[in-house]
Protein backbone atom coordinates (compact mmCIF):
# COMPACT_ATOMS: atom_id res chain seq x y z
CA UNK A 1 0.00 0.00 0.00
CA UNK A 2 2.85 2.49 0.74
CA UNK A 3 4.67 2.21 -2.57
CA UNK A 4 1.02 2.65 -4.18
CA UNK A 5 0.90 5.80 -2.34
CA UNK A 6 4.43 7.01 -3.53
CA UNK A 7 3.57 6.06 -6.84
CA UNK A 8 0.47 7.94 -6.56
CA UNK A 9 2.24 10.77 -5.01
CA UNK A 10 5.12 11.30 -7.57
CA UNK A 11 2.85 10.97 -10.43
CA UNK A 12 0.61 13.97 -9.13
CA UNK A 13 3.36 15.95 -8.34
CA UNK A 14 4.64 14.93 -11.94
CA UNK A 15 1.01 16.38 -13.13
CA UNK A 16 1.58 19.52 -11.67
CA UNK A 17 4.54 20.23 -12.33
CA UNK A 18 3.38 19.87 -16.09
CA UNK A 19 0.70 21.79 -15.99
CA UNK A 20 2.74 24.50 -13.89
CA UNK A 21 5.18 24.50 -16.64
CA UNK A 22 2.33 25.06 -19.23
CA UNK A 23 0.76 27.77 -17.55
CA UNK A 24 3.77 29.76 -16.69
CA UNK A 25 6.19 29.77 -19.98
CA UNK A 26 9.89 30.16 -19.38
CA UNK A 27 11.28 33.24 -20.82
CA UNK A 28 13.30 31.08 -23.12
CA UNK A 29 9.80 29.55 -24.48
CA UNK A 30 8.23 32.85 -24.69
CA UNK A 31 11.16 34.27 -27.13
CA UNK A 32 10.78 30.65 -29.15
CA UNK A 33 6.95 30.97 -29.72
CA UNK A 34 7.73 34.46 -31.20
CA UNK A 35 10.79 33.27 -32.99
CA UNK A 36 8.96 30.56 -34.82
CA UNK A 37 5.85 32.79 -35.46
CA UNK A 38 3.18 31.46 -32.70
CA UNK A 39 3.27 34.65 -30.68
CA UNK A 40 3.76 38.17 -31.82
CA UNK A 41 6.21 40.50 -30.70
CA UNK A 42 4.56 42.20 -28.25
CA UNK A 43 3.81 38.80 -26.08
CA UNK A 44 7.12 39.75 -25.04
CA UNK A 45 6.67 42.25 -21.99
CA UNK A 46 9.48 44.89 -21.85
CA UNK A 47 10.89 43.49 -18.88
CA UNK A 48 11.18 40.04 -20.73
CA UNK A 49 12.65 41.36 -23.64
CA UNK A 50 14.65 43.39 -21.52
CA UNK A 51 15.87 40.20 -19.50
CA UNK A 52 16.25 38.40 -23.38
CA UNK A 53 18.41 41.20 -24.23
CA UNK A 54 20.88 40.67 -20.84
CA UNK A 55 21.13 37.46 -21.41
CA UNK A 56 22.27 38.45 -25.22
CA UNK A 57 24.91 41.59 -23.74
CA UNK A 58 26.50 39.19 -21.05
CA UNK A 59 27.71 36.46 -24.32
CA UNK A 60 25.59 33.36 -23.83
CA UNK A 61 25.78 31.74 -26.77
CA UNK A 62 22.74 29.69 -26.07
CA UNK A 63 20.55 33.48 -26.17
CA UNK A 64 22.84 34.84 -29.04
CA UNK A 65 21.50 31.79 -30.86
CA UNK A 66 18.38 33.02 -31.16
CA UNK A 67 18.70 36.36 -32.30
CA UNK A 68 18.32 36.06 -36.01
CA UNK A 69 14.88 34.03 -35.84
CA UNK A 70 13.65 36.60 -33.25
CA UNK A 71 15.09 39.48 -35.19
CA UNK A 72 12.83 38.56 -38.31
CA UNK A 73 9.69 40.09 -36.11
CA UNK A 74 11.29 42.57 -33.92
CA UNK A 75 10.22 46.37 -35.17
CA UNK A 76 12.47 49.88 -35.19
CA UNK A 77 12.95 50.00 -31.53
CA UNK A 78 13.42 46.01 -30.12
CA UNK A 79 15.70 45.78 -33.49
CA UNK A 80 18.14 48.46 -32.08
CA UNK A 81 18.07 46.98 -28.75
CA UNK A 82 18.77 43.97 -30.05
CA UNK A 83 21.95 45.31 -32.05
CA UNK A 84 23.36 47.27 -29.28
CA UNK A 85 23.01 43.97 -26.83
CA UNK A 86 25.22 41.91 -30.14
CA UNK A 87 27.35 44.99 -30.02
CA UNK A 88 28.07 44.47 -26.35
CA UNK A 89 28.29 41.00 -26.40
CA UNK A 90 30.54 41.08 -29.44
CA UNK A 91 33.76 41.58 -26.88
CA UNK A 92 32.66 39.07 -25.03
CA UNK A 93 32.00 36.28 -27.37
CA UNK A 94 33.24 37.22 -30.39
CA UNK A 95 32.57 33.83 -32.42
CA UNK A 96 28.86 33.60 -31.31
CA UNK A 97 28.03 36.95 -31.97
CA UNK A 98 29.86 36.91 -35.75
CA UNK A 99 28.01 33.51 -36.02
CA UNK A 100 24.46 35.54 -36.47
CA UNK A 101 25.83 38.43 -38.53
CA UNK A 102 23.52 38.50 -41.11
CA UNK A 103 23.57 41.53 -43.92
CA UNK A 104 19.97 40.30 -45.23
CA UNK A 105 18.14 40.81 -41.56
CA UNK A 106 19.39 44.88 -40.84
CA UNK A 107 19.30 44.51 -36.82
CA UNK A 108 22.05 41.49 -37.49
CA UNK A 109 24.33 42.96 -39.93
CA UNK A 110 27.93 44.04 -39.64
CA UNK A 111 26.87 47.41 -40.46
CA UNK A 112 24.89 47.61 -37.57
CA UNK A 113 26.40 46.05 -35.07
CA UNK A 114 30.12 46.35 -35.62
CA UNK A 115 29.41 50.31 -36.00
CA UNK A 116 29.40 50.33 -31.86
CA UNK A 117 25.95 51.10 -32.16
CA UNK A 118 25.86 52.27 -28.14
CA UNK A 119 23.47 55.55 -27.22
CA UNK A 120 24.55 56.40 -24.23
CA UNK A 121 28.78 55.99 -24.36
CA UNK A 122 31.48 58.55 -23.59
CA UNK A 123 34.50 59.08 -25.97
CA UNK A 124 36.45 56.50 -23.10
CA UNK A 125 34.25 53.86 -22.45
CA UNK A 126 34.00 53.87 -26.47
CA UNK A 127 37.86 54.02 -26.52
CA UNK A 128 37.90 51.39 -24.28
CA UNK A 129 35.14 48.87 -26.11
CA UNK A 130 36.95 49.67 -29.79
CA UNK A 131 40.72 48.73 -28.42
CA UNK A 132 39.36 45.56 -26.40
CA UNK A 133 36.61 44.60 -29.12
CA UNK A 134 39.23 44.92 -31.82
CA UNK A 135 41.94 42.55 -30.06
CA UNK A 136 39.50 40.22 -29.33
CA UNK A 137 38.33 39.77 -33.08
CA UNK A 138 41.90 39.58 -34.30
CA UNK A 139 42.34 36.17 -32.20
CA UNK A 140 39.13 34.91 -33.99
CA UNK A 141 40.51 32.18 -36.12
CA UNK A 142 37.27 30.22 -37.12
CA UNK A 143 37.85 30.01 -41.19
CA UNK A 144 34.07 30.45 -41.50
CA UNK A 145 34.06 33.39 -39.76
CA UNK A 146 37.06 35.14 -41.42
CA UNK A 147 34.73 37.38 -43.94
CA UNK A 148 32.94 38.80 -41.21
CA UNK A 149 35.72 39.27 -38.92
CA UNK A 150 37.02 40.85 -41.17
CA UNK A 151 34.09 42.77 -42.32
CA UNK A 152 33.43 43.65 -38.75
CA UNK A 153 36.80 45.23 -38.19
CA UNK A 154 36.93 47.14 -41.68
CA UNK A 155 33.98 49.11 -39.95
CA UNK A 156 35.34 49.27 -36.50
CA UNK A 157 38.49 51.08 -37.83
CA UNK A 158 36.64 53.77 -39.62
CA UNK A 159 36.93 57.08 -37.53
CA UNK A 160 34.56 58.07 -34.97
CA UNK A 161 31.78 60.43 -36.55
CA UNK A 162 32.16 59.07 -40.19
CA UNK A 163 29.50 57.39 -41.90
CA UNK A 164 29.85 53.41 -42.09
CA UNK A 165 29.03 52.78 -45.88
Amino acid sequence: MKKFLNMLLAGAVALFSVSALAGNPTLMDKVQAVSEGKAPIMSLSQSDYDAYLDHVEKGETTWIKTTPALAKYTDAGYSEDMSISLATALPLNPVAVLSVIDEDNYPLSAKRVCSAPFIDIDRQELDVYMRKTKAVLNKVTTPALKEKRDACLKILNIPVGQPVQ
